[in-house]
C-alpha cells in the first residue's frame, strides 16, 4: 500500500508540473518566431511575462480540483467532468490571454519602444498578422493541452484505476485545426507578403518560409501524438485481449471517435467476459467439451452417428447408503465420489454425458474423436477403481461397478422447444448398463464387451468370462473381466 501511495504521489507531482509547463509552449514558440523575424527581445519578454503570469493563475484555478483528487483520492471527489473538459476550458481561457498578449505585442508595447517594431509593417500586415498569430497559438495550445489530457487520462487509468468517459467531439474537427495550423496559416503569410507591393518581397518570403517550416515542425509533433497515441493504446489493449487476457480495459484518452472506439471496445471486452463466465458455468452442468461444441455451433449441435465406447458406472449398495446418512451427508459422499472419478475420466479423454443419481454415463470418441477410445475407456475404468480405493470416505467404504461396451451410437440434442439435452442412444449404451449390473453375479468390478476387448491394443490385463445371455439380446454376448491391480496381460 505504501509503495502504491508513493507511486501516486510522484505521478501527481509530475502531472502538476507538466500542466504548468505546458503554458511555456506559447512563449517558447513565440521566441522562435521573434528570432526569425528579428523582433526586439525586450518586447518579447514583456509579452511573455504578461501571458505566463495570467496563464498560471487561470491554470491553478482549473487544475485545483484535479490536483486535490490526485493528492487524496480517497476523500476527494473524482472531478470527472473537469478532467473531460480540461483541454477545452484551458484552450478557451488561454485563447483570451493570447488575444490580450497579441494586442499588447502589436498595438501597445511597440509604442513604448524606439524604434517602433511595427513601423516596418504595412497596413495589410497589421490588419491580418495579429489574427493569424492569435489563431496559430490558440491551435497550438489546444493540441498541447489535449496531449496533456491524454497523459492525465492514461495515468488515471493505470495508477488510480479511474476511467473518464469520452465527451462529444469529432476527430474531423481536430484534423481541420491541424490542417489550418500546418498549411492555411503559413500559406496566408506568404500570400500577404506576395500581395503587399510595399514590402521587400524576397526577404519577407524567405522569412515566411522559415517561419512556416518552424511552425510545421512544432505543430506536427503535437498533432501526431494526439492523433496516434490513443490508437496505439487501443492497439496494445487489443493485443492483450488477443492473448486471452480479458481482465483488461482500453484507456479512454480523448473525446473524439478514438475515445468512443475505446469505450466501445471496453463494452465488447465486458461481453467477452460474460460469455466466458457463461461458458464456464455452462460447462459445470454440461460436459465442457460438449459445451464448447454447442457454443461453436451456436446451439445447433447436429446428431452424429459413429462408433464409440460407453462406460457406465454405479455405486454398490447406494440404497443402504441413503438409509445410513442424512440427505446432506449423502450429497457430501457423492461429491467425494464424483471428485475422485471425474479427474480420472477427464485424464483419459472421456466425457460425462449424464449423471443418473449415483451413476454416470461416460462416452469416449464422441463428441471428441479418439482413435484409442476402447483402450482409454478400459484404462479409465481400472483407474477409477484404484482412485476409489485410495480415497478416504470416513466411516464408509464405497465401491463402484463399471460396464464398458463399444458400438455404433447416435449422439445429439434431444428435446423440444427451448429445453434440450445432449445425450447418446444405441445398443452399446444399453449393453454397458447391463454389464454394470452383471458385476453383481460374477463378483467382478469391471466387465467389458467382446467388441471392446477386440479393439484393445495396449495389453490391458483382462480375462474371459464367457458368452453370456444378456437381456434384450438375441444371442449370447462375449464378456470379459478387466483385472485391476496387476500389470500381467492375458489375451482374450
Amino acid at each position: 500500500m505504501e509503495a502504491q501511495a508513493d507511486i501516486r504521489s510522484r505521478a501527481a507531482t509530475l502531472l502538476r508540473r507538466r500542466y504548468y509547463l505546458s503554458f511555456l509552449s506559447v512563449p517558447l514558440i513565440d521566441f522562435g518566431f521573434a528570432l526569425i523575424f528579428g523582433i526586439s527581445l525586450q518586447g518579447y519578454v514583456t509579452g511573455a511575462a504578461l501571458f505566463l503570469t495570467l496563464a498560471v493563475l487561470l491554470g491553478w484555478w482549473l487544475f485545483r480540483p484535479i490536483e486535490r483528487f490526485l493528492r487524496n483520492h480517497e476523500s476527494s471527489p473524482f472531478p470527472e467532468r473537469r478532467i473531460a473538459t480540461l483541454a477545452r476550458d484551458t484552450t478557451l481561457l488561454l485563447a483570451v490571454l493570447i488575444g490580450l498578449q497579441t494586442a499588447a505585442n502589436f498595438f501597445l508595447i511597440p509604442h513604448l519602444l524606439e524604434p517602433k517594431p511595427t513601423e516596418t509593417l504595412s497596413r495589410l500586415q497589421l490588419s491580418v498578422l495579429p489574427f493569424l498569430r492569435w489563431a496559430y497559438f490558440t491551435a497550438v495550445i489546444y493540441f498541447v493541452m489535449a496531449d496533456f489530457t491524454r497523459v492525465l487520462r492514461q495515468q488515471l487509468h493505470g495508477i488510480w484505476q479511474r476511467t473518464v468517459a469520452p465527451q462529444p467531439g469529432r476527430l474531423t474537427t481536430r484534423l481541420l485545426i491541424g490542417f489550418a495550423l500546418t498549411s492555411v496559416i503559413p500559406l496566408t503569410l506568404v500570400l500577404i507578403d506576395t500581395l503587399d507591393v510595399e514590402a521587400g518581397i524576397r526577404i519577407d518570403l524567405l522569412q515566411d518560409i522559415a517561419a512556416a517550416a518552424f511552425g510545421l515542425v512544432v505543430a506536427t509533433v503535437f498533432i501526431t501524438r494526439n492523433l496516434l497515441a490513443p490508437l496505439g493504446a487501443l492497439e496494445q489493449t487489443i493485443q492483450k485481449v488477443g492473448t486471452g487476457t480479458l481482465e483488461t480495459t482500453a484507456p479512454i484518452l480523448s473525446n473524439d471517435e478514438t475515445g468512443r472506439l475505446a469505450s466501445g471496445f471496453n463494452r465488447m471486452i465486458e461481453g467477452l467476459r460474460e460469455r466466458q463466465f457463461i461458458r464456464e458455468t455452462f460447462g459445470k452442468y454440461v460436459p465442457e467439451r460438449v459445451a464448447s461444441a454447442i457454443l461453436a455451433d451456436r446451439g445447433q449441435l447436429e446428431p452424429v452417428e459413429t462408433e464409440a465406447t460407453i462406460l457406465f458406472c454405479d455405486l454398490e449398495d447406494f440404497t443402504g447408503l441413503t438409509e445410513r446418512h442424512t440427505p446432506a451427508g449423502v450429497v457430501a459422499l457423492l461429491n467425494q465420489y464424483f471428485a475422485a472419478t471425474l479427474a480420472v475420466i477427464e485424464r483419459h479423454g472421456g466425457v460425462v454425458n449424464q449423471f443418473q443419481g449415483d451413476g454416470m454415463l461416460v462416452t469416449f470418441n464422441i463428441p471428441v474423436p479418439d482413435l484409442h477410445h476402447a483402450d482409454e475407456a478400459v484404462e479409465a475404468a481400472t483407474d477409477m477403481i484404484r482412485a476409489m480405493e485410495a480415497t478416504d470416505f470416513g466411516a464408509e467404504s464405497l465401491r463402484i461397478r463399471i460396464g464398458v461396451a463399444t458400438g455404433v451410437v447416435l449422439a445429439g440434442n434431444v428435446g423440444a422447444g427451448s429445453r434440450l439435452s445432449y445425450t447418446v442412444h444405441g445398443d452399446a449404451v444399453n449393453l454397458a448398463a447391463r454389464l454394470e449390473q452383471m458385476n453383481k453375479a460374477f463378483g467382478s468390478r469391471v466387465l467389458i464387451s467382446g467388441a471392446t476387448a477386440a479393439q484393445l491394443t495396449r495389453g490391458q490385463p483382462i480375462e474371459t468370462v464367457g458368452a453370456i445371455e444378456v437381456r434384450g439380446k438375441q444371442h449370447p454376448v462375449p464378456v470379459y473381466r478387466a483385472i485391476v491391480g496387476t500389470s500381467q496381460s492375458r489375451s482374450p
